[in-house]
């Protein structure tokens, strides 16, 4: 067994005690854990009640997700007046770009986390030449039964925000 010098048991006594009062003021601080990045993957119905979208409401959306992250696949139902539509949206959660170009609109797609909000941004163009982007920022509720989409959209007609609440649907 190795014996320490007085000098030495001095040092590491002191050393111990430095650290022990470092630890109490608060220069080091504990290891503290991100929050956990929330998955979106289910069913999700909107709540037209709690959503703000600035129109008349749908009568029906419906999400689709799957989520296995970076990768967020989303398929989506909208009913309007009857009539009913449907997309496929792919994106990554890790900033890569996604490209996109449908009936003469262009747009590319980056998302990103901000702490345990997913936000997704998108810019492009339109058919006239005319540049528009939108910034949705996802987020779940604390017990992770409710997608609030908050978006702000803008371009050559103006800014605006609108809001989709969505009720996860259980099995």
């Amino acid at each position: 067994m190795t014996t320490l010098s007085l000098a030495a048991t001095r040092r590491v006594f002191l050393l111990g005690l430095s650290a022990a009062a470092l630890v109490r003021s608060g220069v080091i601080a504990r290891a503290v854990t991100p929050p956990s990045r929330p998955n979106f993957t289910g069913r999700w119905h909107i709540v037209p009640q709690a959503s703000d979208l600035h129109a008349k409401a749908p009568d029906d959306v419906v999400h689709i997700i799957e989520h296995k992250d970076p990768d967020l696949t989303i398929h989506s139902v909208h009913t309007i007046n009857g009539s009913t539509t449907a997309s496929d949206l792919h994106y990554y959660t890790d900033g890569r770009v996604s490209r996109r170009a449908t009936a003469g609109v262009e747009t590319e797609t980056a998302a990103h986390w901000d702490g345990t909000a997913l936000v997704i941004r998108t810019d492009g163009h339109n058919a006239g030449g005319e540049k528009f982007y939108g910034e949705a920022r996802w987020s779940l509720s604390d017990d992770r039964q409710t997608l609030t989409i908050a978006t702000r959209l803008g371009g050559p007609r103006g800014d605006f925000a609108l809001k989709q609440v969505c009720a996860r649907e259980t099995t």
